[in-house]
């Protein structure tokens, strides 16, 4: 699960990584993830420490970086459309959608069906990817534009 934990947090924040361009945008991602973890986060009984950046994973844990994942939904909020364009972020919140469903599943907190475990597993990576190639697409072409 660590491993899992670690590859999902860093294909969804490259990704994330480029597609904020500037500091006002990136500024406005960290602010809300500091209202967001405001509360108390505990895993096990442990106490999580509170994530500083959207962008950066320097010195936090796989269990951190799962939470991360976890608040990324509010950061983007139901409607980001004010943050990144609608091509962004649609397939953003698709990946992290996905994301957290596969990381729910490895948690342990229940037994799955083989059916539940191929709509898991099989088709959400797929759609993660695809999603996260959407936003690779678009940049690209706004940087060939």
């Amino acid at each position: 699960m660590h491993g899992l934990v670690i590859f999902l947090h860093r294909m969804i924040f490259q990704t994330l990584d480029l597609a904020v361009k500037g500091g006002a945008l990136r500024r406005v991602l960290d602010d809300r993830l500091s209202v967001v973890a405001r509360c108390n986060f505990r895993v096990d009984g442990k106490s999580i420490r509170k994530p500083k950046s959207v962008f950066s994973d320097v010195n936090m844990s796989a269990c951190e970086k799962a939470v991360v994942i976890f608040l990324l939904s509010y950061v983007l909020g139901p409607s980001g459309d004010d943050i990144l364009p609608e091509r962004v972020i649609t397939p953003l919140r698709t990946a992290v959608a996905h994301a957290q469903l596969i990381l729910i599943a490895v948690s342990g907190g229940r037994m799955y069906t083989k059916e539940e475990l191929h709509v898991i597993f099989d088709r959400a990576f797929l759609t993660i990817f695809a999603a996260l190639e959407t936003v690779w697409e678009w940049e690209y072409n706004v940087r060939v534009q």
